[in-house]
């Protein structure tokens, strides 16, 4: 269900404006209201972060770190310099997933299984 936002606004005098009221609770409420689809699980205990990136069978593995991981996707960490293709296979707990990156952030990136 989505709200509607009225904006009162009323004329007045030669060119000015008056009455322009927003309810900003209510606008910030609907636009940063984003149900996750995934729990996110930041490692801990007898998880390590220590995970590997598997380009091409060939090529060889890239450590990474993992900041963040849920059953739709990760937030690893590589080296600084390190390129990766848009596309591969993150070996982390004993798990292979096929992901690709959604966003990056410096060395950080976002990926999605």
């Amino acid at each position: 269900m989505q709200e509607e936002i009225s904006v009162p606004v009323g004329k007045t005098g030669v060119g000015g404006w008056r009455g322009l009221t927003i309810n900003l609770q209510r606008v910030l409420g609907i636009l940063m209201h984003q149900d996750r689809r995934f729990a996110r699980v930041k490692p801990s205990g007898s998880l390590s972060r220590s995970g590997k990136i598997i380009v091409d069978p060939k090529s060889p593995v890239i450590t990474c770190s993992v900041v963040d991981y849920s059953a739709g996707g990760a937030c690893i960490e590589i080296a600084p310099g390190t390129s990766l293709p848009k596309r591969f296979e993150l070996l982390y707990a004993g798990t292979k997933k096929k992901c690709h990156v959604v966003w990056v952030k410096g060395a950080r990136l976002g990926v999605a299984f």
